[in-house]
């Protein structure tokens, strides 16, 4: 079985929210498992994407800023060797089959990173 981790930034219930909840049935009836991660921060999505049965864990998520605050960039890209630490924990734990090697954790992880920086850099925040 296929088994995806479906990211979203924001702790308020709202459009990726919603989308992930509807496609879950979905993607169930073809074999594919979805699990939700989202900021452990203040906020309604995880408990309405509980109550909807799709199945959440929360863990810190820093999110871009568009600021040209160099403080705040520091303190993102500071974190995130610890975010990303935790984050192949999580994979790791509860998402990766045995099948799958840590080469395609790794690979995960960089290319993680990778839409990060150019998330920042297509805002021009960096």
């Amino acid at each position: 079985m296929t088994h995806v981790l479906n990211v979203i930034h924001y702790p308020m219930f709202g459009g990726p929210h919603n989308r992930n909840m509807r496609l879950v049935p979905v993607l169930a009836e073809k074999g594919i498992k979805t699990t939700g991660l989202l900021p452990d921060e203040p906020g309604n999505a995880a408990d309405i994407l509980r109550e909807a049965g799709v199945d959440v864990f929360q863990m810190p998520l820093r999110r871009m800023r568009a600021t040209r605050d160099l403080m705040t960039h520091f303190r993102f890209f500071n974190h995130m060797p610890a975010e990303v630490r935790e984050l192949r924990r999580l994979i790791k734990r509860h998402i990766a089959t045995h099948s799958q090697s840590p080469m395609v954790l790794k690979r995960f992880v960089c290319d993680l990173v990778m839409s990060m920086v150019r998330i920042a850099h297509t805002r021009r925040v960096l």
